[in-house]
């Protein structure tokens, strides 16, 4: 087996960051504490972890989109993977504080988003956009029993 040139897994996640900035010319226009955000097109951004925790975001993010958005108030998503690295695609998001829209008139359950990460999608339909830290507040009870009985 071929060993890689990084010492660690950051590393390797950083030249895949280095990557898409400098040979795909993505801007950042985010980071996170575990993922940072480049612009894809004027449509999508694509959230590439800079950690295990990154990576995990990214997978719960991904699971919560597709298996539990009845409601819609998740920002669309999928997954791919860039040399074997979960990288997550999702709808560009327009941050409610940059929309001028008032804290009050943001739906009930905007405020108990994480600092409240929400804002208007292309369809003007308010949405979060990182939720993988908030699937119990977004999601209930329900989920959060079944996020912990899985096995990985």
């Amino acid at each position: 087996m071929k060993k890689l040139p990084y010492k660690t897994l950051e590393g390797y996640l950083l030249n895949i960051e280095n990557y898409f900035k400098k040979v795909k010319k993505y801007p950042e226009i985010g980071c996170g504490s575990f993922r940072v955000v480049l612009q894809e097109t004027s449509k999508t951004v694509i959230k590439i972890p800079i950690d295990d925790m990154g990576i995990t975001c990214n997978l719960i993010e991904n699971l919560m989109f597709k298996d539990y958005n009845e409601s819609g108030i998740l920002a669309k998503c999928d997954l791919f993977y860039f040399r074997k690295i979960p990288i997550l695609r999702m709808e560009y998001v327009t941050h409610w504080k940059e929309t001028g829209i008032p804290k009050n008139k943001l739906p009930k359950w905007a405020n108990k988003i994480d600092h409240i990460q929400v804002g208007v999608n292309s369809k003007g339909k308010v949405v979060c956009f990182d939720y993988a830290h908030n699937w119990d507040v977004i999601l209930g009870q329900k989920l959060k029993i079944n996020l912990i009985s899985m096995t990985f």
